[in-house]
């Protein structure tokens, strides 16, 4: 059996954070996304980098930029989505 990560840790992780509107802590991020804690930090530290979420009392959340990015996201995703 063929085991493909079709979608990155860092594009489920914004996910998540988007469905829970910036309310999610790291151990509920990591066990919804599947993935270490450790993991996880090195994650949403990459993702704190490129400007695409932030810390906040509650967690995380997605910033204007990273909201931009799940858009392109969501687009390209779509036209894989059509020839399949």
């Amino acid at each position: 059996m063929i085991r493909i990560k079709l979608v990155p840790n860092y594009l489920r992780i914004l996910v998540e954070i988007k469905k829970r509107g910036g309310r999610i802590r790291p151990y509920e991020l990591a066990k919804s996304v599947g993935i270490s804690t450790s993991v996880l930090y090195e994650n949403l530290m990459k993702l704190m980098a490129l400007g695409f979420i932030e810390k906040t009392e509650e967690g995380y959340a997605i910033t204007p930029k990273g909201e931009e990015f799940l858009k392109i996201a969501k687009n390209e995703l779509q036209k894989v989505v059509e020839v399949i």
